[in-house]
């Protein structure tokens, strides 16, 4: 009978949650947030280089949402069919979090200023005169003269009462779109293939997740009023944030004092192997202090004691004599790390692939002999989900192959190279932060650099490089 017991216990313990549908005012009230968010954070990073959208718990998203949540507290107790359920306070975060760091950071300081700076710095005045803009296609930018008041205003400034010259970005935009939605379209159909595993079968924590999941409540009780009247809590919140009003309010009242919450130790140590120890970075980020709790030891463990290691090695070499490229080493060093990760991440799951490519091919073979209904009696297909996401990867990698080849004109190795590359480090990335929760986190290398050191400048080609910088 106990053992009865206990099994049903962990059935109820490991049983889904009830899943509610999103209405469609709250799918309406979630897209005007979205145009909101991506106007102010687009601006930010473009006038300010302010980044509201930084961090896969976004720092802009939490605060707006914890907003929304005592706002729809209000709205519950007056009207409660206006008020938004806990399924769809998640749907509101979740889709934020997700668009967050677009505008500003990917698109504002990356792809524009990435773009523009081809051109740019092609000018006499540059080092690089000339170099970039004989291999660019004059529909991948605006235009390839340095002075056009498109490149030259990002980089210069736009003179007062002038007009933001946007008719010059139609050609480009149009042009650059479809690869753009090919690389977001690939990574959603990763994570689709990947969700399962990680979800059903190896169980990660998504520590991030406990944030909304807490502040959103409960199915009963869509507002967690317990948690807002914890004073704990509120003291908890003003730890976390009063550092960094005060660090933002010095910035735009430099006599408020800067608590410096992000330091380094200095120069601990004049001379030999040591000074490999020198500036220890002594940053205090409260939000990883609290995600802190919610991770295992061992991934906690990880988080301090990898940087001394990797310290540790540059003190090694140095004293084995090898006083340069340490850098070049602990990225080359990174990279293998990076395949590993990878490979072990697969092999891991190769049951689990195993099974999404028979039922793949399975899918294949009642497309390609016309029989896409199954029949009345048969058993649904095994990871039919995923299996369209694998064929929604391949179709996907052909069309950004496609696009590269007849409209980048880029070779198609390299860009095989490039996009497998890309997979690679957005697949380990996502690891890190579903099962360790940093907050912040991106390879410590970029792909297409490490391509261009691995096989050569020469080897790969001037167009090459300067299309592949512009496509990373």
């Amino acid at each position: 009978m106990k053992a009865q017991n206990a099994a049903a216990a962990s059935l109820v313990t490991i049983a889904a949650p009830t899943v509610q549908k999103v209405r469609w005012s709250a799918i309406a009230f979630t897209l005007l947030l979205v145009a909101a968010f991506t106007a102010a954070s687009g601006w930010s990073s473009l006038t300010r280089y302010e980044i509201m959208g930084t961090g896969y718990l976004p720092r802009s998203v939490v605060p707006l949402f914890l907003l929304i949540v005592l706002i729809n507290a209000g709205i519950r107790v007056f009207s409660p069919s206006l008020a938004l359920s806990r399924s769809e306070l998640l749907f509101v975060f979740a889709i934020l979090s997700s668009i967050a760091a677009v505008s500003g950071q990917e698109f504002a300081n990356h792809f524009y200023l990435n773009l523009l700076g081809l051109v740019y710095y092609s000018s006499p005045q540059s080092q690089w005169f000339n170099a970039f803009t004989p291999h660019l296609p004059p529909y991948l930018v605006p235009s390839l003269n340095f002075r056009d008041p498109a490149i030259l205003w990002a980089y210069e400034g736009m003179p007062e009462g002038a007009r933001l010259p946007l008719s010059e970005w139609l050609v480009p935009l149009f042009v650059w779109t479809p690869y753009l939605l090919g690389i977001y379209a690939l990574s959603l159909f990763i994570c689709l293939i990947f969700s399962r595993q990680w979800e059903e079968h190896e169980r990660l924590l998504y520590p991030l997740t406990q944030v909304p999941m807490e502040l959103s409540g409960s199915d009963e009780r869509p507002c967690p009023t317990f948690l807002f009247r914890s004073l704990l809590f509120w003291l908890g919140f003003i730890a976390a944030a009063l550092p960094y009003a005060l660090r933002a309010l010095h910035l735009y009242f430099p006599s408020i004092p800067d608590p410096q919450p992000q330091r380094n130790s200095g120069i601990l140590f004049p001379s030999g192997p040591l000074t490999a120890f020198n500036n220890l970075e002594l940053h205090y980020y409260p939000e990883m202090v609290g995600i802190a709790y919610l991770l295992s030891s061992e991934v906690g463990l990880s988080l301090w004691l990898f940087p001394f290691i990797r310290r540790g090695e540059v003190a090694a070499r140095m004293a084995m004599g090898m006083d340069m490229y340490h850098a070049e080493f602990l990225t080359l060093q990174s990279v293998a790390a990076y395949l590993v990760m990878a490979a072990s991440l697969l092999w891991v799951a190769r049951g689990y692939l195993k099974e999404i490519l028979v039922a793949t091919l399975r899918l294949l073979a009642k497309v390609v002999t016309f029989f896409a209904r199954r029949a009345e009696n048969s058993a649904p297909l095994p990871a039919s989900t995923e299996a369209k996401a694998l064929l929604g990867t391949v179709a996907v990698f052909a069309a950004l192959l496609a696009w590269a080849k007849w409209v980048a004109n880029v070779d198609l190795s390299w860009t095989i190279m490039l996009l497998l590359g890309l997979l690679i480090t957005g697949l380990v990335v996502a690891r890190v932060v579903a099962e360790a929760g940093v907050y912040i986190y991106s390879p410590p290398f970029r792909v297409y650099q490490v391509m261009f050191d691995v096989f050569g400048k020469n080897r790969i080609g001037a167009r090459n490089i300067v299309l592949l910088t512009a496509m990373s």
